[in-house]
């Protein structure tokens, strides 16, 4: 009798000491914290095609592929601006990897630009890379113009965010315009845009 009396006293400390045990595991705040938030946003580590690539073939579909140094999300792909504009292309997020599919057919002689604005975020902390652009050509030199400018509301005089300003080397007939333009730049939250990667020449 006495031999069950102790083992049951020893299961029944051992059960004792496997709660302690338990419930100092599972204690909140008692594991260890990983550190302070990533708040960096991810860096590029390379581009297929590479950045400024030329003679670039016109025939789609074009593939990039853009490799970060970690795992990105993509989101508000509507927000992202090509210039000159594209119709067909796609956007997706998978680990590391941003790739882009252009199904349209490119001009010749043109320097393509790709802001992705606030689209490429970090997995974890969505921080932003903001106001990246990728740009490739189907000449043999990237073209280098800019136009710079901020858009206020003729009434107010306050800027006007997210509105879209398009260039035509042509002018445009009729109105509204319709025609597709040769560039176009979309204006940040102080009203602010810049075009990039223009061919040299006067615009309406």
């Amino acid at each position: 009798m006495r031999m069950i009396r102790v083992q049951r006293a020893d299961v029944f400390v051992m059960a004792l000491g496997l709660l302690a045990v338990m419930a100092s595991c599972a204690r909140y705040g008692a594991g260890p914290t990983g550190g302070p938030k990533d708040l960096a946003p991810p860096i590029l580590l390379s581009a297929l095609p590479p950045e400024g690539d030329t003679v670039h073939d016109m025939n789609g579909p074009t593939e990039i592929v853009l490799n970060f140094d970690e795992y990105v999300v993509l989101s508000e792909t509507d927000k992202i601006v090509t210039s000159p504009p594209l119709s067909k292309v796609s956007y997706t997020g998978n680990l590391k990897q941003v790739k882009v599919v252009i199904e349209d057919t490119l001009l010749r002689d043109r320097t393509y630009s790709i802001n992705f604005n606030n689209a490429i975020g970090d997995l974890h902390e969505s921080t932003p890379l903001q106001g990246y652009t990728y740009f490739f050509s189907t000449g043999s030199k990237v073209d280098s113009g800019r136009i710079d400018g901020i858009i206020k509301d003729a009434f107010t005089l306050a800027p006007v965010a997210s509105a879209s300003v398009m260039f035509y080397a042509r002018k445009p007939e009729g109105y509204p315009v319709v025609s597709s333009p040769d560039y176009v730049a979309v204006t940040d939250t102080g009203g602010y845009f810049q075009c990039r990667y223009m061919a040299e020449g006067c615009y309406y």
